[in-house]
């Protein structure tokens, strides 16, 4: 079953451009992991304390990696323009300068 999914896996990979196949990896992953799960679920008793948290924590974690990759794929991001440097601000009125600030003689 493992190298089944490592397939399926690798083509998923290759044509990552597809959601569907994608979601259809995911979906593999998630069906498998739910139910290798609750196989050991119902077999622990086989185990001793240590392994039995190994065992489960292991194959949640699995399962919680593999099931979002179910959800829709978010729309891209266009990015963001860049933002224009400050300038100085063009003077939009012109106003008569103050004899004094000419320089010219004063009669």
């Amino acid at each position: 079953m493992y190298l089944a999914l490592a397939v399926l896996t690798a083509v998923a990979i290759r044509l990552s451009s597809s959601d569907s196949i994608v979601r259809v990896a995911a979906a593999a992953w998630t069906t498998f992991n739910v139910f290798h799960l609750a196989y050991h679920l119902t077999m622990l008793d086989v185990y001793d304390t240590g392994e039995q948290t190994f065992l489960v924590i292991s194959l949640v974690v699995l399962l919680v990696v593999s099931a979002p990759l179910l959800l829709p794929a978010r729309p891209a991001r266009s990015p963001r323009p860049p933002e224009a440097p400050d300038l100085p601000k063009p003077q939009t009125s012109r106003s008569p300068r103050p004899p004094e600030a000419l320089d010219l003689p004063q009669p």
